[in-house]
């Protein structure tokens, strides 16, 4: 339990700790009981996450922006993808690429990790939804997982439904 956050959007666990996108003030976060630190504070919109053994990355839902911000469990700050439109739930795929629901197009993408080539897995799916005043521009935070058999699930907030994009678990 970790009290007293400015507006967490997503949580992964990363390294033994909890991180989480806090939109209060622009960071990326790690807590442990022993305290938070900040991981990077250089997003406008931070929204998801994923991880994968010393890796981290961090969407920005405003700058259309992947970014690796831990690589090998060292600070980094290397752009993964860009010119993606709304960009919310973050997953790792089987095959180590990165899973990216793009709230403002209706899709599902995947980043190549290595090369940051964006290709789009999925397509007019209902998710986006505008957000009201004072509320966070992700509104119902649009996510993305993988299943162990591969099967992909993303969940879409302007029909209210669990989509599976692949698999059959």
């Amino acid at each position: 339990n970790y009290p007293g956050l400015a507006a967490p959007i997503d949580a992964v666990r990363y390294q033994g700790a909890v991180v989480a996108s806090e939109l209060g003030t622009h960071s990326v976060i790690r807590l442990t009981p022993a305290g938070r630190t900040t991981l990077t504070d250089a997003l406008f919109v931070p929204s998801g996450l994923a991880a994968s053994g010393g890796d981290l990355w961090a969407a920005d839902w405003a700058s259309g922006m992947v970014w690796q911000i831990m690589s090998r469990g060292a600070p980094v700050m290397i752009p993964a993808a860009k010119g993606l439109a709304g960009p919310e739930g973050l997953a790792v795929d089987l095959d180590g690429s990165l899973l990216v629901v793009e709230s403002g197009a209706g899709r599902l993408s995947r980043i190549d990790a290595k090369t940051g080539d964006v290709t789009v897995l999925a397509e007019n799916l209902e998710l986006g939804a505008p957000g009201v005043p004072d509320m966070p521009p992700t509104w119902a935070f649009n996510g993305v997982a993988v299943g162990p058999s591969g099967a992909i699930y993303v969940t879409g907030d302007k029909a209210n439904v669990l989509y599976r994009i692949r698999g059959t678990n």
